[in-house]
């Protein structure tokens, strides 16, 4: 009888921070190789919601994407168009807003949780992913 590989979870990150996005995504993938999820890094809301069809099982999304476009989706936009579409997928705020309002808003949307981006960060994240796909209700 032949094995299959384990399932990969798509696991897609969301932020305009080019140098964030790729020190994040560096730092999961890396980690991937103890567990089964994949990586996909997107530097626009519009870019993450054209490949839901992935089907992530985990959003990592910083709040503010592209502020200098008005035409860019914000992280409150794709929050709302992610659960329109699949409102099961655990969506992580990852932001610099200090902003009690902004996290309250997001967190009444539905947000599984609001980080901040600080040097505890990273870390937080890995343990959230984790948790979710290892321990949570999508294993």
């Amino acid at each position: 009888m032949k094995l299959l590989p384990p399932r990969k979870y798509p696991v897609f990150i969301v932020d305009d921070d080019e140098s964030y996005l790729a020190a994040l995504g560096f730092r999961l993938m890396k980690d991937d190789a103890h567990h089964n999820y994949k990586i996909y890094c997107y530097s626009s809301g519009e870019e993450a919601i054209h490949h839901l069809n992935l089907e992530p099982k985990v959003i990592i999304l910083d709040y503010y994407l592209n502020p200098k476009d008005p035409e860019a989706m914000s992280g409150l936009d794709v929050i709302r168009k992610v659960r329109m579409v699949h409102p099961e997928i655990p969506i992580v705020i990852l932001s610099g807003q200090h902003n009690i309002n902004i996290a309250l808003e997001t967190l009444h949307q539905g947000v599984y949780t609001y980080l901040l981006k600080d040097r505890t960060a990273l870390s937080k994240v890995e343990q959230i992913i984790r948790a979710l796909i290892h321990e949570g209700p999508l294993s």
